[in-house]
């Protein structure tokens, strides 16, 4: 899932398909998802990876958290073909409706907004993400 899309598109491009762009993992803490995804992302050392733990990209000013993810968006599209291993994404991908605060439904439109910008492009960038809690994702 994470290795083919990155190494051999032609083979989707040859069955008309299109790649997966992500996987999520989850599973109780402690478990070693992170160590997993790090494996798995690290058995491929021709294409790049990067590690984001969500809780870092939320910032106290308005709008400085979603412009630090379209940057980090417009980065990765980029550096393609590469990986993103995005930690504790149950952190700044909560479901909307359960959001305290304006700025959490902002930070999440804008990560599913960068990751639809990501499915619709032609760069081959695979996600991965982390959680404990799979139930309070967006």
């Amino acid at each position: 899932m994470i290795e083919w899309p990155l190494k051999y598109n032609n083979i989707f491009e040859y069955l008309g398909v299109k790649p997966p762009r992500g996987i999520l993992i989850s599973g109780p803490p402690g478990t070693g998802k992170t160590t997993l995804a790090l494996a798995i992302a690290g058995s491929n050392p021709e294409t790049p990876m990067f590690k984001l733990n969500a809780p870092e990209i939320v910032s106290g000013l308005s709008g400085q958290s979603e412009e630090k993810i379209r940057q980090i968006f417009k980065g990765l599209r980029d550096q393609a073909p590469c990986c993103v291993l995005i930690d504790e994404l149950d952190a700044i991908a909560g479901k909307r409706e359960n959001a305290g605060k304006d700025m959490e439904v902002r930070i999440v439109a804008q990560l599913a907004a960068s990751l639809d910008d990501l499915d619709a492009s032609d760069e081959r960038v695979v996600v991965i993400g982390i959680t404990s809690r799979p139930e309070t994702i967006d």
